[in-house]
């Protein structure tokens, strides 16, 4: 009979710690923009997925802040340059779009963040096609400006208003020479800033000058050895015929 009561008790012990924590209140996320910002340059891909993952099973996101979905969508714009460094285009559509939404929600909570405006125009910039391009083309625009309007400092949205013209058609105002010159201008102001080198030596192997390409994009590795968006340029042109 003692031991009969003993299960009973040991059962109840274990049934009110199991409420417990059952009870206890959910964590909210805890994302350090530092964090995001290593293991975006690093391309950690898993590091990356484990903070949309938190996001993801956390069960109240009423108490989450502007600046978490922002950082959130910083967050998909990394793994948005790791899955465009292996050419998986259907994680790239995937995470666009998660990545819209979370710039978007960030935006509607707080429209003074600069950096949001510029990584949703990037998104919006993905998403881009000839059939879509009269429509979206212009919100792209339009959110680099709001960036760079909110924040004139926003050294991000200054690079991605200077790629438009590697990127856009001639007929929409894209223009290598002029991506050249502005990219060269951008990355003597800003040399730690390694999208603006990688987007030059973009600009140089589009205008045929691939000497100077490889240069930069070894450049880029020597002071990043993990970046994959150089190692993937220079293993096409390595690979490609004269």
């Amino acid at each position: 009979m003692k031991y009969y009561y003993t299960i009973i008790l040991a059962v109840l012990i274990l049934a009110i710690s199991i409420l417990a924590f059952s009870a206890k209140p959910q964590a909210g996320l805890n994302i350090k923009e530092a964090d995001v910002e290593k293991y975006s340059s690093s391309f950690d891909q898993q590091a990356l997925q484990k903070i949309l993952s938190d996001y993801n099973n956390l069960n109240d996101k009423s108490k989450l802040k502007p600046t978490d979905y922002y950082l959130l969508a910083r967050t998909c714009e990394g793994l948005l340059s790791y899955y465009e460094a292996y050419d998986n285009e259907q994680e790239v559509t995937k995470i666009a779009l998660l990545g819209t939404e979370l710039a978007q929600k960030a935006i509607e909570l707080d429209n003074t963040l600069s950096d949001a405006h510029r990584v949703l125009s990037r998104f919006l910039a993905k998403q881009l096609n000839w059939g879509n391009i009269y429509q979206l083309g212009p919100k792209v625009l339009d959110e680099l400006d709001r960036a760079v309007k909110t924040d004139p400092h926003n050294y991000r949205a200054t690079l991605g208003k200077v790629v438009v013209y590697l990127y856009a058609p001639p007929m929409f105002g894209g223009n290598v020479d002029l991506a050249i010159q502005k990219l060269n201008e951008f990355t003597d102001k800003y040399p730690a800033f390694e999208d603006g080198f990688l987007n030059l030596g973009i600009a140089y192997k589009v205008k045929g000058n691939t000497i100077k390409a490889k240069e930069i994009f070894e450049s880029v590795l020597s002071r990043n050895p993990s970046n994959l968006t150089a190692k993937k340029e220079l293993k096409i042109m390595n690979t490609s015929k004269p």
